[in-house]
């Protein structure tokens, strides 16, 4: 399970950086914390569904 949430953070950074947006800008679009993007990305963290769902919407993933 650890993989795929490895996965997960490498991919929401990967599609925040061609998105050309900053954590601070995708945390004003999507209205998830700076703090939890960052944890997230860092595989600190383990995002919940609508978390994933709110940051999807900015970064134009269906």
């Amino acid at each position: 399970m650890a993989s795929v949430m490895t996965s997960v953070g490498k991919k929401l950074k990967k599609f925040r950086i061609a998105a050309d947006l900053s954590m601070e800008e995708l945390s004003s679009l999507s209205g998830v914390g700076q703090s939890t993007i960052s944890s997230i990305e860092r595989d600190a963290q383990s995002p919940r569904i609508e978390t994933l769902a709110l940051l999807c919407v900015p970064l134009k993933k269906n």
